[in-house]
Parts: C-alpha cells; sequence; structure tokens
C-alpha cells in the first residue's frame, strides 16, 4: 500500500515550465551538419585552365595560332564548352 502511495504522489507532481526569459541561447544545428556531406559545388565557382609558356610555343608551332582567345582555344579543341 505504501508502494502503490508512493507512485500516486510521484505522479501527481507538477513538472517543471520552462519560461521565456530563462530560455538565453538558440540551439542551431552546426554548420558541418547543415552543409551536405559530398557533392557541393558552389554556383559561383570559375574554373581555370592554365597554359605554361611552352606549352603556348607548342601550341603557336601545331595550330599556327596567332592570338589567344577563348574562342580560337574551343575551337582547337584545347578548352572545352563548359570553361568559356
Amino acid at each position: 500500500m505504501v508502494v502503490q502511495l508512493q507512485k500516486v504522489l510521484k505522479a501527481s507532481r507538477p513538472v517543471p515550465v520552462i519560461k521565456a526569459k530563462e530560455v538565453t541561447k538558440v540551439v542551431r544545428c552546426p554548420f558541418q551538419r547543415r552543409m551536405p556531406k559530398r557533392g557541393f559545388i558552389s554556383p559561383n565557382r570559375v574554373e581555370y585552365k592554365v597554359f605554361n609558356l611552352g606549352q603556348l610555343d607548342f601550341l603557336i608551332e601545331k595550330y599556327d595560332i596567332t592570338e589567344f582567345t577563348p574562342d580560337v582555344l574551343y575551337i582547337n579543341g584545347l578548352i572545352s564548352l563548359l570553361t568559356l
């Protein structure tokens, strides 16, 4: 009987209430958990194609290039359409 009375008394206690003034910190998900694990590509990224001076001399002789513009490099297959 005493055990049952203790259970009833325990269950009838009021649940503590957290007031709005007591909550001061807003909990946010950490940045590394908000970002996708794989495959995130910035929409504002810029890809560069690197040509060394030695490569430029070789390209001038092979393709008879007089000026280096993106259009001329694309026509000769030196850069892809995505890099234009």
